[in-house]
């Protein structure tokens, strides 16, 4: 079975990573919680969801993905 990162530091990182690679594109905030209360967790464990506010160029979208531990792969 193939299991990617599971703590916060390296998935939050990966995220960044990729969003700083596309041009126009500024982080407003990236986070990863728990997906009942909302609280940022240290790592996964079982599932988190991970939130993000980006702006592209003068558009602000804002997202989030539930995220299992069961079905990381490759962050």
């Amino acid at each position: 079975m193939a299991t990617g990162a599971k703590d916060r530091e390296h998935i939050l990182a990966a995220v960044r990573q990729i969003i700083h690679a596309a041009p126009g594109v500024r982080i407003d905030y990236v986070a990863l919680v728990d997906p009942s209360t909302l609280q940022d967790v240290e790592a996964i464990r079982g599932e988190a969801r991970l939130l993000l506010a980006v702006w592209v160029n003068k558009t602000r979208l804002i997202d989030n993905t539930l995220l299992s531990e069961s079905r990381l792969c490759c962050v």
